[in-house]
């Protein structure tokens, strides 16, 4: 470069020349900013694992960084974009961790395959292209760096590798690399160290969006020589966890990177939006430093001491004034659940003589379980979230002449201005919180409402360059940034029918309040047709997808995300709180395929961390450590999983010994009479034993494993076991073998009303049983507390029998009795069968022979008698059961005096209701409703009840919530009268 310095002044200045002193020569300094390339593996067979030892390569859902001396693993990486030569100043690999681990000594070595254009690697063993192969060839062994002491892992959770810009500096200084195809290889192999080592990571197969990340920063001056700022690397931007009131929650992860070229030296502060000091970080330094590419792991722990229910939000940021990104944020949501509600109902103490139903649960731990899903509590306010009325979009929509039910409609929000944007929930990032329609309108019969979400990754798209559109989900699908579409099909609004209201809800997925202001239009089209599976150019433009005249005008309010945590932390929190329940024997069992920790066929794929025993301190405290220490692995056995269980209850299978590493310990001990049931909680359709181990593809494989799945629940129900299927987050056309244990479960449930077997699932209108399906937390906690009432139900029942007190009724029992599913109650009258002699002939139930218009009274303040109506207390659910449970209260019967007293004028008395004027002959109890019930002795018909004041302040605080209703099926169970 040459530079010309000269001015219209007679002034000047003198510098000292090169010929005068070199060192002192001028000095030409240039600032750049860091070129930043990330590639990611883009194909199946460019990233692997093998055994040298089993000779073996592994193409699934994962792969095995390190596991002992003979795994290898290869990583491929297409199309990395660097000039030949440039000075590399960082480079790392980003992985998606599989599964926890614990930090762990020794060291991995990861080295670059040294060659122009690596192909993909071979899965055949002996192919000189597999990973083994590559290694051993020593011309293709470039530099190599070790990746030392590694720190614990979370699941879900991005980790970074030791710097590999050697590498990289190696591969790109490659004669020739400038004209190749500019692809990568690289190969991690195990030196030292401890089995704890081992890392599995995210594949191409299991994920294509957490496959392993390259990440390279280069610039053109010398290494080291670089003055570019810091730059903030942060691992997540999200954290999410929940628990419930009054329990501890589990501690969250995240790291901090330097992948600038200068020190980092930041601050760091923690802003509370609810509540406070309820976050701890380790370490605690408000402050630190880090060097280029160096970097520091945080630990989130939570004090939720105090904290009641509800949704709680802080922000952790990170500032350094002289780093290129300064700040940068993590946003932390902490849920809190109401404390009790999934463990509410104590059985009568006399019905404790009854054995406790065993139940065992057995839970997925596939890889799909550390998906993450939304807690969205059932009051959650969305109306931030909710677009204003575009009734009048629909209606020029259903108006056109070519609508016909059943059509689709496309809606299209286009930035008007504001300098902000807003991240909504995208049917690709979690279809259960895709955004939703909601339409109100009058077809001339009357007003209707249809409400349905997104139902497709191609019925929701964003515009992300010069009109070109893409269903990718990602989080470039902003609204406001960029054009963005959703189109929802099947709409049965008849043509020309009137729209009152209509809008869109949204799932907000980032927390953001920077001013907006968008337009909600629809493509002017009969219907609108979906989008490329793949993104198309132009589809998002006026001309592709011309507007409605008619559209909204929205003033975005501020956005708050709701709370995003695992699957597998969902049902760990879920499934902890269940097991509390000390009306149950709780057992808890886990399924995978992973060898490595002995999930393997030799034990049907499953482990029975804790059997089914009575509650005791020690059992909960088993029952507890085996629900938090679980970790996820691949693949989904399901139809192994339910032939572990089965030979668990068959007492052919042990508890599995963690010392051992082996089914060494107690095996099922079961009472006299005892119901068994097994509860089958799975995320998704069961692949092993796969297409290739039968060699059926396809829709073959998919009913040859619907068969085995309905083979494997009447196993269980000749053992005398009751399957209960329970699905969480299972994706729409992953169903069919859920479907089937349900069906079979109840078929066999129903059969014969004599033995152990129950019907634990709900019924469609043909009579086939439905699966238990939960798509968030708060559904999952419902799904079990229904199973969890059916079973007490199913088993638990208590009456307390009253005799007859006069003996010209004839031989006559009445039983008060109580059903624990749904705290209802019942009266039977029942007598001697004239040929068995046995008391099994029923005269009459109370719960057939309610009157339509019930006699029901109380007081009011001043103790006057009124009738009891459902506008007498404010709160209360009026008369929501026929009768509640009859527990503690036996019935009194009353006829015609039955006593001879000397005193006074008894015998007139007597004679006036006995013969004169019969008094009716009355059976009188008091149940849990709060209710003194009487009775017709002769026909069982309630003829009046009475509500004590004393109890009209319990009725009423049913209006407090679920657990107070005691018709809600989130009741805890309380005795009234």
């Amino acid at each position: 470069m040459a530079f010309v310095i000269s001015n219209g002044e007679d002034v000047f200045r003198k510098a000292t020349s090169w010929n005068a002193d070199p060192s002192k020569a001028p000095k030409l300094h240039i600032e750049y900013a860091v070129n930043v390339v990330e590639v990611r593996v883009s194909a199946s067979t460019d990233d692997v694992h093998q055994s040298s030892l089993t000779n073996t390569v592994t193409n699934g859902s994962d792969v095995i960084l390190s596991y002992g001396s003979c795994t290898y693993s290869g990583f491929r990486f297409q199309n990395v974009n660097i000039p030949q030569g440039a000075v590399i100043n960082s480079a790392c690999l980003k992985f998606v961790a599989k599964a926890d681990y614990a930090a762990s000594t020794g060291y991995m070595r990861l080295m670059g395959e040294k060659r122009i254009n690596p192909p993909t690697f071979s899965l055949v063993a002996t192919n000189a292209d597999s990973v083994y192969k590559r290694y051993m060839t020593s011309s293709l062994r470039g530099s190599y760096v070790q990746w030392a002491n590694t720190a614990a892992w979370t699941a879900g959770t991005e980790y970074i590798s030791a710097d590999i810009k050697n590498i990289i500096q190696e591969q790109v200084g490659q004669a020739g690399w400038e004209t190749s195809n500019k692809s990568l290889a690289m190969w991690f192999y195990y030196s030292t160290g401890v089995s704890s080592q081992q890392r599995k990571v995210w594949s191409f197969d299991g994920d294509p969006t957490k496959a392993a990340l390259l990440h390279i920063e280069y610039g053109q001056s010398p290494v080291g020589a670089s003055t570019d700022p810091p730059v903030i690397s942060l691992s997540n931007t999200e954290l999410g966890r929940s628990t419930f009131e009054g329990s501890t929650a589990a501690s969250q992860h995240f790291s901090l990177m330097n992948s600038g070229a200068t020190a980092l030296n930041y601050t760091r502060t923690i802003t509370y939006n609810k509540g406070s000091n309820w976050i701890t970080l380790g370490p605690s330094d408000e402050s630190g430093s880090l060097g280029p590419g160096e970097e520091q792991n945080f630990s989130v722990n939570f004090d939720t001491t105090g904290l009641i229910a509800g949704t709680y939000d802080a922000i952790i940021k990170f500032t350094d004034a002289n780093a290129a990104n300064s700040p940068q944020e993590v946003k932390v949501s902490l849920a809190v659940m109401p404390q009790g509600s999934i463990q509410c109902g104590d059985i009568p103490l006399y019905t404790q003589n009854i054995a406790s139903p065993a139940v065992m649960i057995l839970l997925d731990l596939s890889g799909s379980m550390t998906w993450e899903i939304d807690l969205i509590p059932q009051n959650y306010d969305f109306t931030n979230s909710t677009t204003p009325n575009i009734g009048s979009v629909v209606q020029e929509i259903v108006n056109r002449n070519g609508w016909v039910s059943g059509n689709a409609i496309t809606f299209i929000i286009d930035k008007v201005s504001g300098t902000g944007y807003r991240v909504p929930r995208m049917y690709d990032n979690y279809s259960p919180s895709a955004a939703l329609l909601h339409v109100e309108y009058d077809d001339g019969s009357g007003s209707k409402i249809i409400e349905t979400k997104v139902k497709s990754g191609t019925d929701d798209a964003a515009s992300i360059s010069a009109g070109f559109s893409t269903n990718w989900a990602a989080s470039s699908n902003k609204l406001a940034a960029s054009a963005i579409a959703f189109r929802f099909q099947n709409l049965t609004i008849p043509k020309n029918a009137t729209i009152s209201n209509a809008y869109i809800r949204f799932v907000p997925y980032q927390t953001l309040s920077d001013p907006i202001t968008v337009k909600v239009s629809a493509h002017a089209s009969d219907n609108s047709p979906t989008f490329p599976s793949m993104g198309g150019a132009l589809e998002l433009t006026t001309t592709t997808r011309p507007r409605t005249s008619a559209g909204a005008t929205w003033d975005v309010p501020p956005w708050t995300a709701v709370t995003i945590e695992r699957k597998i932390d969902v049902a760990k929190t879920v499934i902890g709180e269940l097991v509390k329940d000390t009306g149950i024997s709780w057992g808890f069992g886990s399924w995978a395929n992973d060898s490595t920790d002995h999930y393997t066929y030799l034990i049907d794929y499953t482990k029975i961390h804790a059997g089914c025993n009575a509650h005791t301190a020690e059992h909960q405290t088993k029952l507890q450590a085996a629900v938090a220490g679980l970790n996820t692995y691949s693949s989904t056995p399901y139809a192994p999983s339910m032939d572990g269980g089965r030979k668990y209850f068959n007492k052919e299978k042990a508890e599995w010994d963690p010392i051992l590493n082996a089914e060494a310990g107690i095996k099922f001990q079961d009472a006299s009479c005892q119901p068994k049931f097994l509860i089958e909680v799975s995320d998704g359709m069961g692949n092993v034993p796969s297409t290739s181990d039968v060699g059926l593809y396809n829709e073959a494989y998919a009913t040859w494993y619907k068969n085995l799945v309905a083979d494997k629940a009447n196993a269980l129900a000749d053992t005398g076991v009751s399957a209960i299927g329970v699905g969480f987050g299972i994706p729409e056309g992953e169903e069919e073998q859920i479907f089937t244990l349900a069906e079979v479960a109840n078929t066999r449930g129903k059969a014969d009303t004599s033995d152990s077997l129950y019907a634990m699932h709900q019924e469609d209108a043909t009579g086939k049983g439905l699966p238990y399906l939960a798509t968030n937390k708060d559904e999952l906690m419902n799904v079990f507390r229904t199973i969890m009432n059916s079973v007490k139900g199913a088993v638990f029942f208590g009456s307390a029998p009253a005799a007859t007190t006069s003996t010209d009724l004839g031989d006559m029992v009445v039983l008060a009795s109580f059903n624990a599913g749904n705290w209802t109650g019942d009266i039977e009258a029942i007598t001697k069968d004239t040929t068995t002699g046995k008391w099994s002939t029923s005269l009459w139930k109370a719960s057939e022979n309610t009157p339509l218009n019930r006699s029901v009274w109380t007081v009011d303040s001043g103790n006057n008698l009124i009738t009891y109506t459902d506008s007498t207390l404010a709160g209360d659910n009026y008369l929501c059961k026929k009768i509640g449970d009859i527990v503690h209260s036996t019935p009194v019967v009353v006829g015609a005096p039955p006593y001879f007293y000397a005193f006074d004028s008894y015998a007139s008395f007597k004679r006036n209701l006995s013969v004169a004027s019969p008094r009716a002959k009355m059976a009188y109890v008091g149940s849990n409703d709060g209710l003194l019930h009487a009775f017709s002795l002769e026909t069982g018909q309630e003829r009046w009840a009475f509500l004590p004041k004393s109890l009209q302040a319990k009725l009423n605080e049913a209006g407090n919530g679920a657990s107070y209703d005691p018709c809600s099926t989130s009741y805890c169970h309380r005795y009234l009268l």
